[in-house]
């Protein structure tokens, strides 16, 4: 993944960083999330967030990929995909607006990624089924994959 420098004060930003360390550069989550977090200048609600993201994304990763995947219809970068995963884990899972989760990340995609994989980023959104915003589908589809997972059996 590209080194990129993110302005410290940007909790997506920073988690985006760290997620990127953790997927691509192997890095355990807790060491590289507390060396992003002592280096940063947040709060502490913005601290609390970023703590959330990374391991809110970590731990529901393949479900996020389920969510993203849906949506694709060629390989991406890793760095895009780092970037999906996280919108989709604040959609999904985090209790984020729709319209924050969507406007930020895709505002922390254009300045980590270059303007042709940005609007790849972007483009996901408009493929979703006419008529059904981003983040109602991502919660379809989430509901339904974490029901799934959750009660095998159960689910018909």
């Amino acid at each position: 993944m590209a080194r990129v420098s993110l302005l410290m004060g940007d909790a997506r930003g920073l988690a985006i960083e760290v997620r990127g360390r953790i997927e691509h550069d192997g890095a355990y989550a807790n060491l590289a999330l507390r060396a992003a977090l002592d280096r940063s200048d947040l709060e502490r609600r913005d601290r609390a967030f970023v703590t959330d993201m990374v391991y809110g994304t970590t731990r529901m990763r393949r479900a996020c990929d389920h969510l993203v995947d849906r949506f694709l219809h060629d390989e991406i970068q890793p760095e895009v995909r780092t970037v999906l995963r996280l919108g989709a884990w604040q959609l999904a899972f985090g209790g984020v607006p729709a319209h924050a989760a969507v406007s930020a990340t895709v505002a922390v995609d254009t300045r980590v990624l270059d303007t042709a994989t940005s609007h790849t980023a972007s483009g996901v959104r408009s493929d979703c089924p006419p008529g059904e915003p981003p983040a109602t589908a991502v919660r379809t589809a989430a509901s339904t994959k974490y029901t799934a997972a959750r009660t095998p059996t159960q689910v018909s």
